[in-house]
């Protein structure tokens, strides 16, 4: 947190199995002490270590994810964070057929919604590349579709530049179609790697975030296990204060 908040950041998003990972108390103290916000949450390692998710055939599974998600939504209710929503939907291994796993995954949802909107907590469903994992919410559209579906102003949608470099025709031109729902952002380079190392178009990317009037938090994504997170950090607030000076590319 203090290399963070030494970088200029206003925030951090952690990746959390469970909420028992979080010892809030202890967090809000870090936090305020370091002049930082909690940006959000991810949740996609509770489905990798345990395999709970919303379009399991099994109703147990589901209700243990759906269980689960709404444990995360309490745990950031007094950060007033989001929640992303990814791979906690499930895949088709779990289930193969679309509709079957679409219509768990929107009854869920729906429920999920209501308790968010009254702990004032945003649920936000994140777009998954097809490559990376076969989850039902692939694209814009997909995500677009499910929001306004249930019509909750407690469910929105995100885009990562990552996976929609893969599946969009442009990077900016998904924050557009995003813009109605649009409630929270990563910025990841094409690569996964430090930012600056890929092709990730940084110029439209903020044209189209001021253009659409975003005023969320854009979380910076790498993904790599070296260098330490400290110098993550540290390369990455460089960069992107070379963007703003107009010095990158």
């Amino acid at each position: 947190m203090e290399a963070v908040a030494e970088c200029g950041y206003e925030g951090l998003e952690l990746q959390m199995q469970t909420p028992d990972d979080l010892q809030s108390g202890d967090f809000s103290r870090l936090v305020a002490d370091h002049g930082l916000r909690l940006a959000g949450i991810q949740t996609g390692s509770a489905y990798l270590e345990n395999g709970i998710c919303l379009g399991s055939p099994n109703a147990t599974v589901r209700q243990a994810a759906s269980d689960l998600l709404k444990r995360y939504i309490d745990c950031v209710a007094p950060f007033q964070s989001v929640v992303v929503f990814g791979l906690l939907q499930g895949t088709r291994k779990d289930e193969p057929v679309r509709e079957r796993a679409m219509e768990r995954i929107l009854r869920h949802l729906t429920e999920l919604a209501r308790h968010a909107q009254a702990a004032g907590v945003v649920l936000v469903i994140e777009p998954v590349n097809r490559y990376e994992c076969s989850v039902f919410h692939n694209t814009v559209s997909d995500v677009l579709s499910s929001v306004e579906s249930i019509s909750s102003p407690s469910l929105r949608g995100m885009v990562d530049t990552f996976h929609v470099n893969i599946e969009e025709t442009g990077q900016a031109h998904a924050i557009y179609a995003a813009a109605p729902m649009l409630s929270h952002v990563h910025l990841s380079e094409t690569n996964r790697g430090l930012l600056g190392t890929g092709h990730l178009d940084f110029a439209s990317v903020f044209h189209a975030l001021h253009e659409v009037q975003y005023t969320g938090f854009v979380s910076v994504g790498i993904y790599r296990d070296w260098p330490p997170v400290a110098e993550r950090a540290r390369h990455a607030s460089e960069k992107l204060r070379s963007v703003r000076n107009g010095n990158g590319h």
